[in-house]
């Protein structure tokens, strides 16, 4: 019984501690950049000491991202991305892990001011993020690409969902991305949908996720 407590005890002293390093590094973030009106600060799980950043100068219109090294409480170093997401805004990001890849992942959905966006995945080592799976996966814009006028696709829920599993049983997550194809009126009325989904499979040998279309579904 006294080990539990000891251990909840401890869980909750660093749960107190990344909740004050993150209002700390926030204040830094906001003080640094006089025209950032909010910076929403994700903690990585498997790091205390990481952090990601969403850089809010207008928001849900013009955001940006960082990955922060935050000790002390300083900032000691940000990452460097070999390639930024390219839309407007950023709607998540997260750190996840995946089976097979020791390294820390950031997943990210980003999106333009008209409604579309992509999945990325970044791997970190060192100090560098690197570019290892992006795909479309955002969906609310009202294109019109139906050939029937007024008519639209769009996602349900708007952006589909990643799941991560070893699809193809070669000891490595691989990245599948599911959801809901809507084909919707100028009303906002659902005329019909279907399920739909991505499956992006690790390449061993580039070291990157690419999409194998023969298990695309509903698009």
């Amino acid at each position: 019984m006294e080990q539990i407590h000891t251990k909840l005890l401890f869980a909750l002293l660093m749960l107190i501690a990344t909740t004050t390093n993150a209002q700390t590094l926030k204040q830094q973030l906001l003080q640094q950049d006089t025209t950032l009106v909010d910076a929403k600060i994700i903690e990585c799980k498997d790091d205390s000491s990481l952090f990601i950043a969403i850089l809010v100068y207008q928001p849900n219109w013009w955001e940006d991202i960082c990955v922060l090294k935050f000790q002390n409480p300083k900032i000691i170093w940000k990452a460097k991305f070999d390639t930024l997401p390219t839309a407007q805004s950023i709607r998540s990001a997260r750190q996840i892990a995946l089976k097979g890849n020791p390294n820390l992942l950031i997943e990210i959905f980003d999106q333009t001011h008209a409604g579309n966006g992509s999945y990325y995945l970044y791997e970190l080592i060192g100090r560098k993020l690197t570019l290892i799976a992006q795909t479309n996966a955002v969906d609310k814009h009202k294109d019109g690409f139906t050939g029937i006028q007024g008519n639209s696709t769009i996602f349900k829920n708007e952006q589909l969902k990643p799941i991560y599993a070893d699809v193809n049983k070669d000891g490595f997550d691989d990245v599948v991305l599911k959801g809901t194809m809507q084909i919707i009126n100028d009303d906002d009325v659902v005329l019909q949908q279907h399920k739909c989904q991505k499956v992006l499979l690790y390449d061993k040998k580039e070291k990157l996720f690419i999409e194998n279309t023969k298990l695309r579904k509903g698009f």
